[in-house]
């Protein structure tokens, strides 16, 4: 499968997410096109952290309209993957957009969350934001 066969949406140099006709996200790369399914497929476009997440939900929002409007876009899921790195830079730009989170999926990423808060790698200051952000998370009845 190319672009050609899928709407994209350009996110970074030769790195496009776009989304199936069945509504299915999907990122394309130099070396070839993956779903994206699972938190660790993010890894492909953590990229997206590096800008504020509004710019970056007013650009998907604009483009999910017309590509997966029954799809948003799994936000939490680039999160968890930009925790999921165990390194301090991608650590910190996830948990700049956590409290854009809806409660659920920050109880979604509780786990990333409290690893980054127990962590040796990760900063003073990362890890006391993803201990307050953890201890948000808590299921509701």
């Amino acid at each position: 499968m190319n672009s050609q066969q899928f709407k994209v949406l350009e996110i970074s140099n030769g790195v496009r997410v776009g989304c199936s006709e069945s509504g299915k996200w999907l990122v394309e790369a130099k070396n070839g096109v993956f779903p994206l399914q699972e938190t660790t497929d993010f890894w492909r476009v953590v990229v997206l952290l590096e800008r504020k997440y509004s710019d970056v939900k007013s650009m998907f929002e604009e483009f999910a309209h017309e590509c997966a409007p029954s799809s948003p876009f799994p936000y939490w899921r680039l999160v968890g993957a930009g925790l999921g790195f165990k390194t301090e830079q991608w650590a910190s730009l996830a948990l700049n957009w956590v409290p854009e989170l809806q409660p659920e999926e920050l109880l979604l990423i509780k786990p990333a969350l409290e690893d980054v808060a127990s962590s040796k790698w990760a900063s003073q200051k990362s890890r006391q934001l993803a201990d307050k952000f953890a201890k948000r998370a808590i299921p509701v009845a």
